[in-house]
């Protein structure tokens, strides 16, 4: 019932659903039942901040700051365009990781070391990444 009661509502508010979700989804055992409804994962990037601006919630600095996403500020999956923006706003991380390498003798991702990362940092202008991969 909480499942269904849920899914009307988002239904109501115009909250994008996962296609081909109904009441009941979920996982289930012999003890109880468990629904799983995450509406998020299915939400475009264009959905998730129409729904943040129109709850009125403040969004974390760090989207101002020009980051694509909420995360590590040195990801070491993040693209060079991300860990370079990130080295521009955290200049005294990325110097901490640089002495590591230094130190350790082991590259920040294999193909690029946080000191390439520090010194494109200096040079480029780049104030927005529009996606976390690049």
């Amino acid at each position: 019932m909480l499942r269904r009661a849920a899914l009307e509502s988002a239904e109501r508010r115009g909250v994008p659903c996962p296609k081909g979700k109904k009441p009941g989804h979920g996982a289930s055992n012999t003890v109880r039942h468990v629904d799983t409804w995450h509406p998020v994962h299915a939400w475009s990037t264009e959905d998730v901040w129409s729904a943040v601006n129109r709850s009125g919630l403040r969004p974390h600095s760090a989207y101002a700051a020009g980051m694509p996403r909420l995360s590590c500020s040195f990801r070491v999956l993040a693209s060079r365009p991300a860990l370079i923006r990130a080295a521009q706003l955290r200049p005294a991380l990325a110097a901490e990781y640089a002495a590591i390498e230094a130190k350790t003798g082991h590259r920040f991702q294999s193909d690029v070391s946080m000191a390439e990362i520090i010194a494109e940092a200096e040079r480029a202008k780049i104030a927005a990444i529009p996606c976390w991969e690049g």
